[in-house]
């Protein structure tokens, strides 16, 4: 496939000075890393696929939708369209062939060679992103919440941690690298477990849920069936 020497050279460039391990295929023109995040989904495969004039960054999420027969897929693309309606850079996409979810930003290069800051924002983004709805995400894949619910959850996240000054700005993970080969520079908890342990809170969170409605529903049902006293 054609692609620019000059831009897999911006790149490249950029992520030795930034000391990320990744690959690079001569022949595709693609790159392929692994970003790991302090976030409920804790890494995102990245792959960076240069053309002629422009490239694009893919930040496949580690789950696998089930489409298209899943009873959440509705929920789900309600909830990814509220997402991709309040996006600037970029937007979530579901790859309905295999499943896949990945977040996408594509950067022109038409004109202009891409700066540092560039490159930076369009990786860095992604993996941003990814971390802002993954919550979300999981709680549609995992626990069949809606997408009204899914989406509240973020932003209420959102509204926590951030001030009105700092949400005009694209927040960043805290990340570290790891090559392929899956040798991490730093030591972290099993990812599995982790993730496990979350999707098990949530699942406990929502079945108390239903155990107080199902309460609430029992004490409604045995005042209507008290019948009230005779009168002399």
């Amino acid at each position: 496939m054609a692609y620019s020497q000059e831009i897999a050279a911006m790149l490249k460039n950029w992520m030795e000075a930034e000391a990320w391990q990744y690959t690079f295929s001569e022949e595709t023109g693609q790159f392929r890393f692994i970003m790991n995040m302090d976030a409920p989904i804790l890494f995102i495969q990245c792959v960076l696929i240069v053309y002629e004039s422009d490239y694009l960054v893919n930040a496949y999420l580690p789950i696998r939708i089930d489409w298209p027969d899943a009873g959440y897929t509705h929920q789900l693309l309600l909830f990814l369209s509220d997402v991709n309606s309040t996006l600037r850079n970029g937007g979530f996409h579901l790859a309905r062939r295999d499943g896949c979810l990945f977040y996408r930003t594509y950067v022109n290069c038409q004109d202009t060679m891409p700066g540092t800051e560039t490159i930076r924002d369009s990786i860095l983004c992604a993996g941003a992103m990814c971390a802002r709805f993954c919550r979300g995400i999981l709680g549609i894949r995992f626990n069949c919440m809606c997408a009204e619910t899914a989406l509240a959850i973020c932003q209420g996240e959102m509204e926590d941690t951030e001030t009105e000054e700092e949400a005009e700005t694209v927040p960043l993970p805290e990340v570290y690298r790891t090559d392929l080969s899956g040798e991490e520079e730093e030591k972290h908890e099993d990812p599995t477990e982790r993730l496990l342990g979350i999707l098990k809170e949530m699942e406990t969170e929502c079945r108390e849920e239903d155990a107080e409605e199902t309460e609430e529903e029992k004490t409604d049902e045995e005042e209507d069936s008290v019948l009230p006293a005779a009168q002399p």
